[in-house]
């Protein structure tokens, strides 16, 4: 696995066939994480900004199982391919590190910081740098195959498919370049810097630049397909999915949107409140994005329509998700999530107590008085909000035990399934104009 999941960056992902649902798995302090994680025969690798180490904890539980200091901060996404970890370091450093135990193998020093993340492929690893080249290292060795020099800084992370690198850069220009020998084959100039990361799908390259455009570039000619205006934002990288392009945007758009691949016409958008800088993860029907605010929120789209699945409150994120097996794997300023996926408890036959606040609802389980923890006792996040009214209730006798549901001024969000997240009206039960404003919210069996 490697930044964007795969080589060609389409930000596509394999949940294991279980969709993550909202409930915090586990949450371990890294510090200030903007790199992107991946996850490869259950364990988890990520970078942290904050600390200047790569981490490698235990995907299930994230337990620690090791740490490799590179001494300064790390933007870049590891790549794991064949029992290695390539990351780079602001330090200006590519490291090879051993998976199972953080060994050092190899490094290789560029003539500026590293914030693009390698993609490895054929034995050779490709990665960008601030000292404004494009490098082929050799995968096992760290030798130096080939540079090419652009006229500005790299950040962006270069795509690799059919033999040919893909690479925007700070000089406005996304370059199309020989995998073998660096030779440029093409360039195409936008607007403004390209710091984003090329997503190749179909013979397309899909690239956002900070002109506010996506553009759609034939990946042999360069040549332009069509391109698609972000007002007042400025486009993240693509994920590309069933023939739809899905793209964050900042600045004062604070939108996902989904773009039809082969004409760029919009088919949804979805408003967040605060800027969305991370990248998109499409996986198994679903879009996970998160923004960038310091009570921010990740969220689950249906990447059919754009409604919202669920949210997962107070993350403040510029890393990337990342799925596997039915967990999110986000990086934030207060460390690693994993979000989804949680045990819940076999609720017993009588009435508990619990507490809610603001969207939160800590359900003891067993029945003691006592939070014992999430191992015991059942942790909801983000199924409600300040100001809301909490309510309990049997709706579905389908699904044996009490469920939870929101009410707020006549509208009443029923979860159905008793999975302890808001899955869309397709599932759960949304009840509208049921109550005025004031008005207090009874539940009962009254037939």
């Amino acid at each position: 696995m490697m930044f964007r999941n795969d080589s060609q960056h389409t930000g596509v992902y394999d949940d294991g066939g279980t969709r993550p649902n909202n409930n915090l798995k586990w949450r371990y302090d890294t510090g200030d994480t903007e790199s992107s994680p991946a996850v490869v025969n259950g364990i988890v690798y990520v970078g942290s900004y904050s600390t200047g180490k790569v981490y490698a904890l235990n995907a299930s539980t994230g337990t620690h199982i090791w740490n490799y200091s590179t001494y300064d901060m790390v933007w870049s996404s590891p790549a794991v391919v064949n029992g290695v970890v390539y990351i780079g370091s602001n330090s200006g450093y590519l490291y090879a590190l051993n998976a199972p135990n953080g060994a050092f193998i190899w490094s290789y020093q560029t003539g500026g910081g590293i914030r693009s993340s390698p993609s490895v492929v054929n034995g050779v690893v490709y990665v960008g740098s601030l000292d404004y080249n494009v490098y082929a290292l050799n995968a096992s060795t760290g030798m130096k195959i080939w540079n090419y020099t652009t006229n500005n800084t790299v950040w962006s992370s270069p795509a690799v498919t059919n033999g040919v690198v893909y690479v925007g850069s700070y000089d406005y220009d996304v370059y199309a370049l020989n995998a073998t020998n660096g030779e440029l084959i093409w360039n195409y100039t936008t607007g403004g810097p390209v710091t984003t990361s090329p997503s190749v799908v179909n013979g397309i390259v899909y690239v956002g630049s900070f002109d506010t455009n996506v553009y759609a570039l034939n990946a042999s000619t360069g040549m332009k397909i069509w391109n698609y205006t972000i007002i007042n934002g400025g486009p993240t990288s693509t994920a590309i999915a069933n023939g739809v392009v899905y793209v964050g945007s900042g600045a004062d758009a604070n939108r996902v949107y989904a773009l039809n691949s082969s004409t760029g016409i919009q088919i949804w958008n979805y408003s967040s409140i605060y800027p969305i800088f991370t990248n998109p993860a499409v996986a198994n029907g679903v879009v996970y994005v998160t923004n960038t605010q310091i009570n921010g929120k990740a969220f689950a789209l249906n990447s059919t329509t754009g409604e919202l699945i669920w949210y997962f409150d107070g993350i403040f994120s510029d890393s990337n998700p990342t799925v596997s097996n039915g967990v999110v794997y986000i990086g934030g300023a207060y460390g690693l999530y994993a979000i989804g996926n949680q045990t819940v408890p076999t609720p017993t036959a009588s009435s508990k107590i619990g507490i809610y606040k603001d969207g939160t609802w800590y359900l003891d389980m067993n029945g003691n008085g006592v939070w014992d923890g999430t191992t015991t006792d059942r942790l909801v996040t983000a199924f409600g909000l300040p100001g809301w009214t909490p309510i309990v209730g049997d709706w579905n006798p389908a699904v044996p035990g009490t469920k939870i549901g929101i009410y707020k001024e006549g509208t009443w969000y029923l979860d159905m399934n008793g999975n302890g997240a808001w899955d869309g009206t397709t599932t759960d039960r949304l009840v509208t104009a049921f109550g005025l404003p004031g008005w207090t919210p009874v539940i009962g069996n009254w037939n």
